[in-house]
């Protein structure tokens, strides 16, 4: 099995601050393949949206990547290791709950995530940031935790995006997660709001099967995409 890893990021057309975090690594762990991806985009006001994905990202490496070790010598099956993937994510959400209340400041991130332990993955998120996976059967990606994703009868457009969910905005955490075997060949596609906001459904797929996000990078800030954009492809082969 052959991995390939990709990933770009760019602060977009507005100039503001890039408040978007990512990390993605392949490693061998007690002699079977790993692969982890994350991206995050922090919400609530440019130095808290900022600290809060670098919070998480740094969290989520400290935590659940370097006990990912122990998990494989106790043969933790995908379910158990989600398990504790959910207690990792909850214990951050409340640390960036306890500092918005403390500081008065909302705060908070998405985060989407793919492992991949030989043929079994386990992707995850919180908020509006997606993954994508394309295998045998077709495309598929992540539920968004926004507005229009309640399919509520009455709401108002311009609020459709606002999120209900993010890491660090509430008390309890709610973290979809997704597990399946992997195909050979099987593409994985983590991308951050403004990093797939350009595109339609027909680009991301092609995208996520072909590569070449320093095109995609390209293809939005052509397209005036004001928002950061951050995507991790991992392509199986």
């Amino acid at each position: 099995m052959k991995i390939r890893l990709e990933h770009m990021m760019d602060a977009g057309c507005s100039g503001r601050k890039n408040q978007d975090a990512y990390w993605v690594k392949k490693q061998v762990i007690k002699e079977k393949t790993v692969v982890l991806g994350m991206v995050c985009d922090g919400v609530g006001g440019a130095s808290c949206g900022e600290a809060a994905s670098r919070i998480t990202i740094d969290c989520m490496v400290g935590s659940f990547w370097s006990e990912l070790p122990q998990y494989l010598e106790y043969q933790f099956s995908m379910e158990q290791i989600g398990s504790q993937l959910n207690v990792i994510l909850n214990k951050i959400n409340h640390r960036l709950y306890l500092e918005s209340k403390k500081n008065g400041k909302r705060t908070g991130t998405t985060i989407a995530l793919c492992l991949i332990i030989e043929q079994d993955y386990l992707i995850a998120n919180v908020g509006d940031s997606r993954v994508y996976w394309h295998k045998k059967k077709g495309m598929y990606r992540t539920k968004d935790h926004t507005a229009a994703s309640l399919k509520k009868e009455r709401i108002d457009s311009e609020d459709t995006h606002i999120l209900w969910q993010s890491v660090g905005s509430q008390k309890k955490l709610r973290i979809d997660q997704y597990f399946g075997k992997v195909d050979v060949p099987m593409e994985v596609l983590l991308l951050t709001d403004g990093a797939y906001r350009s595109f339609d459904r027909r680009e991301i797929m092609n995208f996520c099967k072909y590569g070449n996000l320093r095109r995609m990078k390209r293809q939005a800030i052509k397209r005036r995409e004001p928002d950061n954009l951050t995507g991790v492809r991992i392509q199986i082969q």
